[in-house]
């Protein structure tokens, strides 16, 4: 898959993650593994990530849900995702999505 904002390792070390805002367009559940489809806006548009999220969620309730991702991170041509989506691990041992708590719009920097 082409990724034209994603860097060389080299280039990412020196220049960072870039961490956007985006809402779930789309989920597609396997058994152990989710697929999202996160819009950014029109600078990143739809893009694919893979998380195993915790038993709180459900798919169906997904779609709509903000996230906060790493849109440009160093990644093999070959990597079934797009993007990083950032969760930090619940005591279960799911991932608990990191989300704004206020309304920012599709492709919003965190700086």
């Amino acid at each position: 898959m082409n990724r034209p904002d994603s860097l060389s390792s080299t280039t990412w070390r020196a220049a960072g993650p870039d961490i956007r805002v985006g809402s779930v367009a789309r989920v597609e559940a396997g058994s152990a593994f989710w697929q999202l489809w996160i819009t950014f806006g029109a600078g990143f548009g739809l893009r694919r990530a893979v998380v195993r999220p915790a038993a709180r969620y459900r798919p169906d309730a997904l779609p709509g849900s903000r996230v906060c991702a790493v849109v440009n991170p160093p990644l093999p041509p070959s990597s079934p995702t797009d993007v990083i989506v950032l969760g930090m691990t619940e005591p279960g041992g799911g991932m608990i999505l990191i989300c704004p708590d206020q309304c920012v719009a599709d492709g919003g920097k965190l700086f």
